[in-house]
């Protein structure tokens, strides 16, 4: 399975993803519909390794597309960029988020050149953490109160892969 660059032909995927609060019950509150529009316009802009906006490809098997796999370069650091994944319900189980990922690390230290990859997860986000650590990531740190959970805020603990 190779990821493919999203396009507006994904817009359900994109709405069934981050509009359902099952799916957004361990990244964070379930979008509004004009939100998703937004980050569905964002999605589709033209992405270039020192972008300073997500780049997302879409998880798919022969059938249909079942999930999202993202990166974008931090600001802070020259070589570092945040990466991250989702899938729907009945794509969970199929190694697609694990296969998603590596795709993903790939190219960030070859293509890209990246030093460093770094995931935001909630520290009650099992399966994304099992996906995390099954491909070299490791826990960096804890962050106090940084995830936006509807009027409050949440740990976020970042998980660090550095090149080989």
């Amino acid at each position: 399975m190779t990821p493919r660059p999203i396009s507006s032909q994904d817009h359900s995927l994109v709405r069934r993803l981050y509009g359902d609060p099952e799916r957004m019950a361990s990244i964070g509150p379930a979008m509004t519909h004009p939100q998703i529009e937004r980050l569905m316009q964002e999605r589709l802009k033209p992405w270039h390794p020192q972008a300073d906006h997500w780049g997302c490809w879409v998880l798919h098997t022969e059938q249909q597309a079942l999930g999202i796999v993202g990166a974008r370069r931090l600001p802070m650091e020259q070589a570092t960029a945040e990466v991250g994944f989702m899938l729907l319900k009945q794509g969970e189980g199929q190694g697609l988020a694990s296969q998603g990922l590596d795709w993903l690390c790939q190219r960030a230290f070859t293509e890209w050149k990246l030093e460093r990859l770094v995931a935001l997860c909630l520290p009650d986000n099992q399966r994304s953490i099992r996906v995390l650590r099954g491909r070299g990531f490791h826990e960096g740190y804890r962050l106090p109160e940084s995830v936006p959970w509807g009027t409050s805020f949440r740990d976020g603990v970042v998980y660090l892969r550095d090149r080989d």
